[in-house]
């Protein structure tokens, strides 16, 4: 891969500190040397999980305090202060986001200088892909920091056979094993690219489209692949069964699982939070151990081939999928994971697409 030469400063200034050849490297090694400076401190041999973010926090001298301003969008936020930092979260997180806010700006931490009483930025003007780089790396810290690469890779190795029920059903156990969102699972996975069985894993938001900002709908934000399904790809913003401005990707039990929700909270007013899954026959129900529910269906994804990125390429697939909604049945606080085992490919005419993707 040929190594790229337009860095912004951002990177750069991570690169030189943690020397390393790629972001995602110094990403890496800054996130492990905060967990293991911890574990040394305190004699454990060995990274115990969940990651106790509170005490990373505290061990860096930094204050907490629950005094966001209401109404302020982000879930915390990080501020210099004379002799360190504080760190102001807000105000009606789960415990999953509340980790990876917290875990969010400690990944801010690593762009100040704190060699003098008031720690300064390394950059005095962060013009506007400096600041949308900087945010990056610290999500990618936030995931490398909560979910450390080698436990996770001891835990959800090897992967099950063509089972995507058995994989969906190990994702949301480790998700309340590492105590963080399943879409922040889903991100880590993209962030180590995974070897084993071809999988493609996805977490879907009802959300309007990210580009237009209108038509909201149950739409991809988050997505992994693993083994030979790291080539395909179903972009950000696709939703199931497509909008006027969005094509779809064909996941009809997607949709199905979430329509049928919608509907029951519609007319059963139901605002309990829980998780559920579905079919032709039981339609909506509670996830349970026991209760194994697999579609057949054939889904359409884009594939890399020398560095391009064409359409049209047809999926046969055996397919499982999570809805887990919040209490009081809001849309945008409920959101789908999807797992899908391929079986079968199937190349059509497509257009070719530049490597950086699209819709």
């Amino acid at each position: 891969m040929t190594r790229r030469i337009d860095r912004t400063l951002t990177e750069r200034h991570l690169l030189k500190t943690f020397n390393a050849h790629s972001v995602s490297t110094a990403i890496e090694k800054a996130a492990w040397k905060l967990i293991s400076e911890s574990a040394y401190t305190h004699g454990i041999r060995s990274v115990e999980i969940p990651i106790n973010v509170h005490e990373l926090i505290r061990r860096k001298g930094i204050v907490l305090s629950s005094n966001l301003r209401f109404g302020d969008t982000r879930g915390a936020r990080l501020i210099p202060v004379a002799g360190g930092f504080r760190i102001e979260l807000g105000g009606g997180l789960t415990k999953g986001n509340e980790r990876f806010a917290l875990a969010h700006e400690l990944g801010h931490t690593l762009f100040y200088r704190t060699d003098s009483d008031m720690p300064q930025h390394h950059s005095f003007n962060l013009a506007s892909d400096e600041y949308e780089m900087e945010e990056k790396i610290c999500s990618h810290f936030a995931r490398a920091l909560l979910v450390p690469k080698s436990t996770i890779r001891n835990h959800i190795l090897p992967l099950p056979q063509d089972s995507p029920h058995e994989l969906i059903h190990k994702l949301h156990l480790l998700a309340l094993r590492y105590q963080v969102t399943l879409p922040t699972l889903v991100a880590r996975l993209a962030d180590l690219k995974l070897s084993g069985p071809p999988y493609l894993i996805a977490c879907l938001r009802y959300r309007p489209n990210s580009k237009t900002g209108d038509c909201p709908a149950l739409r991809i934000r988050e997505f992994a692949a693993t083994g030979l399904a790291k080539d395909y790809r179903i972009w950000v913003d696709r939703t199931p069964m497509g909008t006027p401005h969005t094509p779809g990707f064909g996941a009809k039990s997607v949709q199905s699982l979430f329509d049928s929700w919608r509907e029951r909270v519609k007319n059963l007013g139901q605002p309990f939070s829980s998780c559920y899954m579905w079919n032709e026959e039981d339609g909506l129900m509670p996830v349970t151990g026991s209760r194994r529910v697999v579609h057949q269906e054939t889904i359409e994804v884009s594939q890399k081939s020398y560095d391009k990125w064409s359409n049209g390429v047809t999926l046969s697939v055996k397919s499982s999928a999570y809805l887990y909604a919040l209490r009081g049945g809001v849309e945008e606080q409920c959101f789908v994971v999807y797992v899908s085992s391929i079986t079968r490919a199937d190349q059509s005419s497509g257009t070719t697409l530049p490597l950086s993707g699209g819709t």
